[in-house]
């Protein structure tokens, strides 16, 4: 299943031609991610606590969200990501504790690192179309006017 997974995000067609069904595949991978997060978010709070307190809502999914976008959806990276933001987050609080700067500055900050990540992804895509445009105009030039 895996190597279908990999070959459907290459090339579906692949796939497809080989008689393997591309979304009944997708949808085991999103089963599959579903299960291993529920096991991981329910270890996390049953397993130090031994039961559930509706108090105890720190908002993993939006950490998971900002991981996921700082590391551009690169599972290699997702480590490295997650080590940066808990740096930020445990600067923050001896930052906090030590001074009379509140904790709150690291929301801040990571406000701007992910509108950074996303201005550069948006601005990528932008200079791309520049540059296809550019490129379709010199052949249009050096074809003597004739565009295809």
């Amino acid at each position: 299943m895996g190597l279908c997974y990999k070959n459907d995000r290459i090339k579906s067609e692949v796939c497809r031609d080989s008689g393997i069904n591309i979304k009944l595949v997708m949808l085991y991978a999103q089963i599959i991610g579903g299960i291993i997060a529920g096991m991981g978010g329910a270890t996390e709070l049953l397993g130090m606590y031994t039961r559930f307190e509706w108090q105890m809502l720190p908002g993993y999914g939006w950490d998971g969200v900002i991981v996921a976008i700082l590391a551009r959806n690169n599972p290699l990276l997702v480590p490295v990501a997650a080590i940066f933001l808990s740096y930020l987050r445990i600067g923050a609080d001896l930052m906090a504790r030590m001074t009379d700067i509140p904790s709150e500055v690291v929301s801040i900050i990571q406000a701007l690192v992910i509108m950074l990540v996303a201005a550069e992804s948006f601005l990528a895509s932008w200079r791309h179309k520049i540059v296809v445009k550019k490129a379709k105009e010199e052949m249009a030039i050096s074809n003597g006017g004739k565009s295809k």
